[in-house]
């Protein structure tokens, strides 16, 4: 879903489900907000032996309708640093690229999984749980991919400024809808798109909090080094570097416990 085209297929399917036994999955109804709101009307209709199945983001608005009318899976699996990096750099076939390329490709993948890692501290890290997804990293693989097709083999030459514009304010940036939110894309796409990450010393997770305890977190340089550098990372992510403080995780809870009794409210309202 999402598309003009997706949303044609799937009334197609459906209504092909209502004439004949079928099994039809729709994928991602969260893209197509519009149409889910009018999907309810649909199910009345639907064959006796015909079944729909609907995926979303479990932080998706689903009318309590259709939710009454359904069977309920839900499927979370909290990632962490180390798998995300990990499930991306496995992605990025690293072994082809010149060692100056694979570097600023690791950055890309520290940056990538840094903000996909904070989203589920949402409302807390952002102001809402933006779709940020593989498409955007791969939009920032094309970016450094482009810059390096006239790479002349200096550090000093690359263009970092258009990369962390390219890639924090119009890639990712472009996707969210808050001042905040933006800043603080843009400004952590300026601390690691930058020339000192060649440093020896160059603190990867650098920022207040984690100057206080000093952290810190080295690149590594060659393809094995990468491996076992992504290895030893931490498996439950510190708050710290993904720039949150350590209460977080109850201020999270505190929301979501917030907003699980809203929706018992609203169910309760309809029943």
């Amino acid at each position: 879903m999402g598309t003009k085209e997706g949303i044609e297929m799937a009334n197609k399917e459906i209504e092909a489900a209502s004439m004949s036994a079928r099994w039809v999955l729709i994928q991602n109804i969260h893209m197509a907000p519009s149409w889910i709101s009018h999907f309810e009307s649909q199910l009345s209709n639907l064959h006796a032996e015909s079944k729909i199945f609907l995926t979303c983001k479990n932080t998706s608005q689903v009318p309590i309708g259709v939710i009454s009318q359904c069977k309920v899976l839900n499927f979370e699996n909290e990632v962490g640093i180390q798998r995300l990096v990990l499930d991306t750099y496995k992605s990025s076939s690293m072994d082809k690229r010149e060692r100056i390329e694979r570097h600023v490709l690791l950055l890309l993948i520290w940056y990538h999984s840094v903000i996909l890692e904070r989203v589920r501290y949402s409302p807390v890290s952002f102001k809402k749980k933006y779709d940020f997804n593989d498409s955007d990293y791969t939009c920032g693989v094309h970016i450094i991919e482009k810059v390096f097709e006239s790479y002349d083999g200096k550090t000093e030459t690359i263009p970092w400024n258009e990369i962390k514009y390219l890639i924090g304010t119009i890639t990712y940036g472009g996707k969210v809808d808050d001042k905040e939110d933006l800043e603080f894309l843009e400004t952590f796409a300026g601390a690691i798109f930058t020339e000192r990450s060649f440093d020896s010393n160059f603190n990867l997770i650098e920022n207040e909090l984690t100057k206080e305890n000093n952290e810190v977190l080295l690149l590594p340089d060659t393809t094995e080094e990468i491996v076992s550098w992504i290895n030893k990372l931490p498996y439950d992510t510190p708050l710290s570097w993904i720039y949150l403080s350590d209460d977080a995780n109850s201020l999270v809870k505190k929301q979501l416990g917030l907003e699980i009794v809203e929706s018992v409210l609203d169910l309760s309202e309809d029943l």
